[in-house]
């Protein structure tokens, strides 16, 4: 039987991994999108893209660990995304530039507004803080 002690929340086990799934999906897609994206505009915005994907990964295992500074700026990151990505699409028309700022959106609400990623995040934060 576990120790009562070392209980970092009272989330039910399938609500955290719920949230830990849900994390990991918006994670991968947003790899994989921006992954397509540097395909299909390589070599000309390569290097900007490359940079952006460095700087999510970076924000994902921040998020992943715990961290409710990083999460308002995912938050921030997909607004200027949406913004950016809708502007693009204006000036391309390329249908990739459109899905990315959805998808921007939609990452921002479930990483922000998910109470299972909520619960999930909390849990990290408290169990890596514990280790502190």
């Amino acid at each position: 039987m576990p120790d009562p002690s070392l209980q970092v929340t009272q989330e039910p086990v399938e609500t955290l991994e719920r949230g830990r799934m849900l994390l990991l999906s918006v994670f991968v897609i947003e790899v994989l999108l921006s992954i397509i994206l540097l395909a299909t505009s390589w070599p000309s915005g390569a290097g900007g893209i490359i940079v952006r994907l460095a700087i999510e990964i970076i924000l994902m295992v921040a998020i992943y660990n715990g961290g409710e500074i990083i999460r308002t700026f995912w938050v921030f990151r997909s607004l200027v995304s949406l913004i950016f990505f809708t502007y693009l699409f204006g000036v391309s028309h390329q249908p990739m530039t459109l899905l990315m700022a959805f998808y921007a959106a939609f990452s921002a609400y479930i990483v922000r507004f998910s109470p299972p990623v909520s619960a999930f995040i909390e849990y990290q934060d408290k169990k890596n803080g514990a280790q502190r």
